[in-house]
């Protein structure tokens, strides 16, 4: 919340926005517009995706700390020291590859 005050009270807003928002081009109601709109089936295959990308996420990070805790004996606090650091490794990666040509292509 901080971080998007900062941004919300220090930045201005780009000169798109302020063009769509001179010519008064502006949505009222952007929900409506989402739900009830032909566009239902975009957001519809966009939340399932986003919903198995979590699943696949969650489970291996569970599965991460099953596999250090049960197969390698490793103890409780250090399993998850291993699996936090690699999500700190790892999430920047997946950040990062969002903005590839060939994945972004994929996702097209």
């Amino acid at each position: 919340m901080l971080i998007a005050y900062y941004i919300r009270v220090h930045f201005q807003e780009s000169p798109i926005f302020e063009e769509i928002k001179a010519k008064g081009q502006m949505t009222k109601n952007p929900w409506k517009e989402a739900f009830l709109s032909s566009d239902i089936k975009f957001v519809l295959i966009a939340s399932i995706i986003v919903l198995g990308e979590g699943v696949v996420w969650y489970s291996g990070q569970f599965w991460a700390l099953y596999f250090l805790q049960t197969v390698s004996k490793v103890d409780v606090l250090h399993s998850a020291y291993i699996v936090g650091a690699g999500l700190i490794i790892g999430t920047p990666t997946l950040i990062l590859s969002a903005g590839c040509p060939i994945i972004s292509a994929a996702s097209r």
